[in-house]
């Protein structure tokens, strides 16, 4: 597959703007994997969510991008 390229212009509206997770988005992203509804409701993986946990799916995102598969980004 090829890679997804990154939207040229910004993707927003007067509510949220999606972009490439960042590392400044660690804090937040641990925050709230460490609530336990998102916990029990949508999230299946690492518990308890560690920063290596939210390091290794930015990573995963920006591979997964890289190989075509999926565009994930970051709710800002």
């Amino acid at each position: 597959m090829t890679e997804l390229p990154l939207p040229a212009r910004r993707l927003s509206d007067s509510v949220v703007a999606l972009r490439p997770w960042r590392t400044t988005d660690l804090p937040d992203n641990l925050m709230q994997y460490q609530d336990p509804l998102i916990q029990e409701f949508s999230w299946t993986h690492a518990t308890p969510y560690t920063e290596e946990d939210a390091r290794a799916y930015f990573m995963a995102q920006e591979q997964g991008r890289l190989r075509g598969e999926h565009g994930g980004l970051c709710p800002h």
